[in-house]
């Protein structure tokens, strides 16, 4: 919870005074997102998929996560790839 409303304070942050550090933070923390969610799913295996008291809880973190990682991960790479390309 602590990293989620620090990511808050960073966003607003981010609006008021824009430049191209904010990049490197928005990746630290979807790298902590990320790895909080592969780290929950590997320890709850298919539970994390089943368990009906969190079921919704985590199907909402992978959506939000897998958008991240297509994002600001995946979007650049495809775009760097067509520019290689073309």
């Amino acid at each position: 919870s602590c990293v989620i409303a620090v990511n808050a304070l960073v966003m607003s942050l981010e609006l008021d005074y824009p430049g191209p550090v904010w990049k490197w933070v928005e990746n630290a923390f979807l790298v902590i997102y990320f790895s909080e969610l592969s780290i929950r799913m590997k320890r709850q295996g298919y539970a994390f998929y089943y368990a009906l008291e969190t079921i919704l809880w985590n199907y909402l973190d992978m959506v939000i996560v897998a958008g991240g990682v297509v994002d600001l991960w995946m979007m650049p790479l495809t775009r760097l790839f067509q520019s290689a390309v073309l």
